[in-house]
């Protein structure tokens, strides 16, 4: 067989299978994040730490997050924390788009409502997009430092392949 039968059958596969990843997406996405988190294990979310809340209006509380979106999701530029399924608590990470300050908005356990948090002894956050872009979102990664004694909340948490 030529070679340029051989690169026709070739490119015809990669299409088939091209098209077949396609429509699986347009039905069912996350059976193709699933698919993917199988072949490519390391595109598979990592958290890592975790968060204190002792008392006040945050509660009394440790999160110990185990999954993570990039926040392209919700519109803006950083990650949500959280534990899979626990509905009572997240922890959003973003950054303020005029100041580039670091902003926390913590659920409030009990409650619909959350606590946006500025400021504080310590409130480090990065978030770094990462190369990999699936459905038009971005994945991040980066980390989370806080130690907020007047909201009475503290902690330490990493993350990456937040998609």
């Amino acid at each position: 067989m030529s070679g340029g039968k051989i690169g026709m059958i070739v490119g015809l596969i990669g299409g088939l299978a091209g098209l077949a990843v396609g429509v699986v997406a347009m039905v069912d996405p996350g059976l193709l994040a699933s698919a993917a988190n199988k072949v490519l294990p390391g595109v598979k979310p990592q958290v890592q730490g975790s968060l204190v809340a002792r008392g006040g209006d945050l509660g009394e509380w440790t999160l110990s997050p185990d999954a993570c979106t990039s926040g392209e999701r919700e519109g803006f530029f950083g990650v949500v924390l959280f534990k899979q399924g626990d509905n009572d608590h997240f922890v959003k990470l973003a950054k303020d788009p005029t100041t580039s300050a670091t902003v926390l908005t913590v659920k409030i356990p009990g409650t619909d409502k959350a606590r946006v948090i500025r400021s504080c002894k310590k409130l480090d956050g990065r978030v770094q997009r990462t190369s990999t872009r699936v459905n038009y979102i971005w994945s991040v990664a980066g980390s989370l430092e806080v130690e907020c004694p007047g909201e009475r909340l503290s902690g330490r948490v990493t993350f990456s392949n937040c998609h």
